[in-house]
């Protein structure tokens, strides 16, 4: 059996540690936490409503609106785009099932284009 070279790692390297981002503002996040439990408000409410108008503050618009998951905001945004039902969607062959979820969810035509950036 042959030696490791010297510069070798035979630690094992941590794929992710989930409490670097959690730690700092755990205090704020556990307040959160009681407040939403403690207010019965599960769904909605004014944590929600306050995180709209916080979300809309920093970026800059005159308002935001909280919805459920990842796909029913690109849902909402295609229909805020006008597309109609029936409409065509081009996306990626490649995206994630969400995305075509979304295009279907709204009614649209999910149209999947492979990329060749030589053409």
């Amino acid at each position: 059996m042959s030696e490791l070279p010297a510069n070798t790692v035979t630690e094992p390297i941590p794929h992710c540690d989930l409490l670097a981002g959690v730690n700092p503002l755990r205090a704020e996040i556990l307040a959160a936490v009681a407040r939403v439990v403690d207010s019965g408000w599960y769904i909605l409410g004014r944590e929600v409503e306050q995180f709209e108008r916080e979300f809309a503050e920093f970026h800059g618009a005159g308002s935001a609106v909280g919805v459920a998951n990842g796909t029913d905001a690109l849902c909402l945004a295609l229909r805020a785009c006008g597309l109609q039902p029936g409409d065509a969607v081009v996306t990626v062959s490649h995206t994630a099932v969400a995305t075509v979820a979304a295009i279907e969810q709204g009614g649209f035509v999910p149209v999947l284009a492979d990329i060749d950036p030589q053409r």
